[in-house]
């Protein structure tokens, strides 16, 4: 899937393109740049970038036993 320069825009909270082009090369996450000249991304670059390091596996409370 394709995340369009809409979605990026929500993500980075940033409205200009140059603004998430920055915000995209400060997060390691590779784009282009549509006809527009808008970055765009795909899901699996975004998730790869943001997720690097992070456990994916839920987070389940201990639970003690009495």
């Amino acid at each position: 899937m394709i995340a369009d320069f809409a979605d990026l825009q929500r993500l980075s909270g940033r409205e200009r393109p140059a603004a998430v082009k920055k915000w995209l090369q400060s997060q390691g996450i590779s784009y282009m740049l549509n006809a527009d000249g808008h970055p765009v991304t795909t899901e699996k670059a975004l998730n790869e970038a943001l997720l690097r390091g992070r456990k994916t596996e839920p987070n389940w409370p201990v639970r003690r036993r009495k």
